[in-house]
């Protein structure tokens, strides 16, 4: 089974594109890159998956389930959003215990730990923190209850140089231990290293999907292949 499978997906409003006949799996255990410029549908494309979004035509499976009929699928997922924001009032550490009861788990130690790699406060309130601690915290709430798949949505966006090795770290501990991870990120350099294969979106559709090793293998990097199909309107597929 297929940890995601995407089948003509499709998500419109009215006029206004999200993503239009997107096709694509991502196996179990796979550590899966999706990139594109802004505007290329790569939230949207996750949003629609994980049932926020009512998709226009296609479907969009997690886990094997329809997150949309089936919402208790989403227990096994960790998902970091693009824009992290949180109730103001509640500390941190409050934030965590909750995040971990809507999955029914207790988190504590997990959270703790996890907390202390990121050099993350739990006492402090949650308008206090920085751009960088709201998205640590972010990270946090999506690994603690130690998910079969964890979907980021340009997670290292305000992190500092530690800190991003510290969550690739982390990242390629979970994916060693059999979860799968979908990363959207215009960082491709961090794609190329951390991925198996990634797909690239342009302008709500497929472009390509690359195998890194095959890249490396070839002496190309992620970000040359970017260019040149953008520049030439290219599309292969592996």
């Amino acid at each position: 089974m297929d940890a995601i499978a995407l089948q003509g997906l499709t998500k419109t409003w009215g006029a206004a594109r999200g993503v239009t006949d997107l096709t694509l799996t991502v196996r179990q255990g796979e550590f899966y890159g999706l990139i594109g410029p802004n505007g290329a549908g790569k939230s949207t494309a996750l949003r629609t998956l994980l049932g926020l979004l009512r998709p226009t035509a296609g479907t969009a499976r997690v886990l094997g389930r329809d997150a949309r009929a089936d919402p208790a699928v989403l227990g096994r997922i960790g998902y970091l959003p693009a824009e992290v924001r949180f109730w103001p009032g509640m500390r941190v550490g409050q934030v965590l215990k909750f995040s971990a009861g809507l999955h029914g788990k207790n988190c504590a130690a997990a959270a703790r730990a996890l907390c202390a790699r990121l050099g993350l406060d739990m006492r402090k309130k949650v308008e206090t923190l920085s751009l960088g601690n709201r998205k640590k915290l972010g990270i946090v709430c999506a690994l603690q209850h130690t998910p079969e798949l964890l979907i980021l949505d340009e997670p290292t966006s305000g992190l500092d140089p530690l800190i991003r090795r510290e969550f690739f770290a982390l990242l390629a501990e979970h994916n060693a231990r059999g979860a799968t991870v979908l990363l959207s990120s215009h960082d491709l350099g961090d794609v190329q290293r951390c991925c198996h294969r990634a797909a690239m979106l342009r302008q709500g559709r497929l472009a390509a999907v690359l195998e890194m090793p095959a890249l490396a293998a070839a002496g190309q990097t992620l970000e040359e292949e970017f260019l040149r199909t953008y520049r030439e309107g290219a599309a292969p597929c592996c």
